[in-house]
């Protein structure tokens, strides 16, 4: 059996679509990816809208570097791994039971439901932990506190041989998440929902996650694997030295893309999430070409008389 994972997203309603298609193929299986339990990073990101839409700017809020280094701990009779904010505060510890990632916060002896693998379509979910405090880092106050919800299973595909499970919250009203089997969720470790659709004027997610010495991010269609290259805590401070944000459109792009506050002949060097040039090009007609890019998340940065200025796009 075989799967194809379809995401629709219409800007102009902040709406997201998500459906699986089920093809049946005899003998087809997905295999088993187990959680990461060392040498495995997630930078995560939050920022807020300071300017309004159509073409919206974001600044920066917050930074969320977690950790697992392999250190082990033994929590009611069961063996955990560790987690922490990269050589800082411990969080809490993490074990996969079958299936299942189990998580038991700082200063508690209870475990949580995380993830679940093993379910199917129409199965209820009970009791799963999410926390926006841990995931984005910095936020307190509900609905960023920790929060246990119930979920109902809405789909289960296969991709790039990882199962990915679909599920929605059963309260009024609903939210919906994305599991992906050995990663968890798309949108964040803790995370409840995508911040990236939120009508209160903030989005986030995950800027790189990296597991042994291959980084990865999710599209709409796939899994993507950048093999021999780790993630890098980011902080706050390194964000902030640059004195714009860019506002990059049409996000996701496929052929051109127009950035607001550059000039034409203005130099923009396009980058992959740890920062590495992939292209650099000058500003043409307001615009610049991005059609010979792989499909994946870039940054661009540029300096002008102006100031350094960062923006964020998605190639389709």
């Amino acid at each position: 059996m075989y799967y194809c994972l379809i995401i629709e997203y219409r800007p102009m309603s902040r709406e997201v679509i998500i459906s699986i298609s089920i093809f049946l193929s005899v003998g087809t299986t997905a295999q088993t990816f187990p959680f990461p339990d060392s040498a495995a990073m997630w930078v995560q990101y939050l920022e807020f809208m300071v300017t309004q839409p159509p073409f919206p700017q974001f600044e920066t809020q917050s930074i969320s570097n977690i950790c697992f280094n392999g250190s082990d701990t033994l929590i009611s009779g069961a063996m955990y791994t560790k987690i922490d904010q990269c050589n800082s505060n411990y969080i809490g510890a993490i074990r996969e039971d079958s299936t299942a990632i189990y998580f038991v916060p700082r200063d508690s002896s209870e475990a949580f439901v995380l993830y679940d693998f093993s379910v199917e379509e129409g199965d209820t979910i009970q009791n799963v932990l999410t926390d926006d405090g841990l995931a984005f880092h910095g936020l307190s106050a509900p609905p960023y506190s920790p929060v246990l919800i119930d979920y109902v299973v809405i789909g289960v595909g296969v991709v790039e041989d990882r199962i990915v499970v679909e599920v929605q919250e059963v309260a009024t009203p609903s939210t919906q998440q994305i599991w992906i089997e050995g990663f968890g969720s798309m949108y964040g470790l803790f995370s409840r929902y995508d911040p990236n659709l939120n009508v209160s004027g903030y989005r986030g997610g995950i800027w790189c996650m990296s597991h042994m010495d291959t980084t990865w991010e999710y599209t709409a269609w796939d899994i993507l694997y950048h093999a021999g290259i780790n993630c890098s805590p980011q902080y706050l401070g390194m964000i902030e030295s640059h004195d714009h944000v860019l506002s990059a459109f049409p996000n996701p792009v496929s052929t051109h893309l127009s950035l607001s506050g550059l000039a034409d002949n203005d130099q923009v060097t396009i980058t992959d999430l740890l920062g590495r040039a992939v292209s650099a090009v000058m500003m043409n007609d307001g615009q610049i070409n991005v059609s010979h890019l792989p499909a994946g998340s870039y940054l661009i940065r540029s300096i002008t008389k102006e100031g350094r200025s960062l923006g964020r796009f998605q190639k389709e």
